[in-house]
């Protein structure tokens, strides 16, 4: 490869002209207000045609998905450790995550810190701090829970604004997660789509981290701590962090240095979680198929109102396959001027990526990326219709990053 190139990952977005705020740019400005931090990934450039956004990030490996039910108790750990100290570093900034779950955290490829944990996809992050007074804002509800409802909050299934103490309780939950495989309102060999909503908070709701013992208890007691914060209350990060520091280095690691994942770490076999422990009783699931409130006649959650659409016209997009609609940002979602911010911090995506004709109709007009300082990209974009190579205009002096692979 050529050594000014740089091989990257690409996240792609519908969008339209008429969006104001789009969502991989809110997830840009997020990533640029982070820089810095060993658990955020790196970004390198951002464009919009008048169909896609495209966000030019570091490449990562292995997602944790991939591995429940395989770590040891070491490796527990020091992903723990390593992933709250991700979250205090994002919380020091004002931001919450959101979305916190193992699709959400990866490991950096050979040669880029492999054992480091990366926290990815800020597309739904907002602020808890007003960005310009950096006061605290009140907790003012949301019109839609916030999340992935698996590993979603209590708080958030009953709409209350996001705050520090859901992203912890969603990591929490990660946690059991990676030591079972599952979680314990999935109810093992269920399917989880035959519950609702209202069953799954239910189900959440009845399990406590009391159910852990011996070594894993200090995940349980990690859970009821998250769940018992109160809204806007300062959060114990370093606590927690020697609490998961002691476990790992009492398991096989001496050094004082912060523990991290070790992939060779297999000498004492993937954690043993006695499912008598871990899972809710039989009876309790069945009571939540049959009555969505798990028998607590209060539950009652609030009924999320539809998302925002795409407003104005689509400008002929013409897709070759289902695409899924973007949600524009909402006011209360933005960092400060999104939109200055990271077009002055990152370079931009000035041509189409190569190969992406394919994804829509032939009669749908040629996709033309939209310049960084156009006034009225509508009205201009037909005037240069030939950009389409797949380039990052670098704003420095360095040569481009080169082709953004897919």
């Amino acid at each position: 490869m050529d050594p000014s190139q740089k091989l990257v990952a690409v996240k792609k977005c519908h969008v339209t002209d008429h969006v104001e705020h789009p969502r991989l740019q809110h997830e840009a400005c997020a990533l640029v207000l982070l820089q810095g931090h060993r658990a955020i990934p790196h970004v390198y450039a951002w464009g919009k045609s008048q169909f896609y956004e495209y966000l030019a990030l570091e490449l990562l490996d292995t997602v944790l998905s991939d591995l429940k039910g395989k770590l040891t108790l070491r490796n527990l750990a020091a992903i723990a450790h390593e992933v709250l100290e991700g979250l205090r570093f994002i919380h020091s900034h004002g931001i919450v995550h959101c979305d916190i779950k193992p699709a959400n955290l990866m490991f950096g490829l050979v040669g880029a810190e492999p054992s480091r944990v990366r926290i990815i996809d800020f597309g739904i992050c907002r602020p808890f701090r007003d960005p310009v007074t950096s006061v605290h804002r009140p907790d003012v509800g949301t019109p839609q829970s916030i999340g992935t409802e698996g590993y979603m909050s209590l708080n958030g299934h009953l709409h209350h604004s996001p705050w520090r103490r859901d992203d912890v309780e969603s990591l929490s939950y990660v946690m059991l997660s990676l030591m079972a495989s599952r979680l314990p309102w999935d109810a093992r060999g269920k399917p989880r789509d035959r519950l609702s909503s209202r069953g799954s908070y239910a189900l959440k709701k009845q399990w406590t981290g009391a159910r852990l013992a011996g070594d894993l208890s200090v995940f349980g007691a990690f859970v009821d701590y998250a769940r018992r914060l109160e809204y806007a209350q300062e959060l114990d990060y370093g606590r927690w962090k020697e609490h998961f520091r002691a476990l790992a280095q009492g398991t096989s690691d001496a050094s004082d240095s912060d523990p991290l994942y070790d992939p060779l770490d297999t000498a004492s076999g993937a954690s043993v979680v006695v499912d008598a422990d871990f899972e809710l009783p039989e009876d309790v699931y069945r009571l939540a198929l049959a009555d969505p409130s798990g028998g607590d006649s209060d539950t009652v959650l609030p009924q999320s109102k539809t998302p925002p659409s795409l407003k104005g016209s689509l400008g002929r997009w013409r897709p070759a396959y289902t695409w899924e609609m973007a949600v524009p940002v909402e006011d209360d979602e933005l960092l400060g001027d999104e939109c200055e911010i990271v077009r002055t911090r990152l370079d931009a995506v000035d041509a189409v990526p190569e190969g992406q004709g394919y994804y829509l109709e032939p009669s749908c007009p040629p996709e033309v990326m939209r310049p960084a300082l156009m006034k009225n990209p509508t009205a201009e974009w037909e005037k240069d219709s030939s950009k389409i190579g797949g380039a990052i205009n670098s704003k420095e002096s360095r040569p481009p990053l080169g082709e953004l692979p897919l």
